[in-house]
């Protein structure tokens, strides 16, 4: 169908063809999907986010700057996989602990 759109028309239409598609799909979702409530305030598992955060900004940049701005075996790469990797273990004791988890631990 793309190939069709290309040679005739422009390689836009492949994106256009799903306008409509998307119109139905929306007016659909929102005439059978029933409206929730919330029931009182939410509670915000701050800690969790905080620590995944850290965790996964740590391990990034540890992959990202090892062998390129550091030496792999360096102190700040070392350091950035081991605060790392403690921030998550933090973050998986946290969430096992929290009201309202963001990621449940039974997952």
């Amino acid at each position: 169908l793309g190939g069709l759109f290309t040679d005739h028309l422009t390689w836009r239409w492949a994106f256009y063809v799903n306008v409509p598609i998307a119109i139905v799909v929306v007016i659909a979702a929102a005439r059978n999907i029933p409206s929730v409530k919330a029931a009182g305030r939410p509670v915000i598992d701050y800690r969790g986010i905080a620590l995944v955060t850290v965790g996964a900004s740590a391990l990034i940049l540890a992959t990202s700057w090892g062998g390129n701005e550091y030496a792999w075996g360096s102190a700040v790469i070392i350091g950035l996989f081991v605060g790392g990797l403690i921030a998550l273990a933090l973050f998986c004791l946290v969430e096992t602990r929290a009201k309202e988890p963001m990621l449940p631990m039974r997952l």
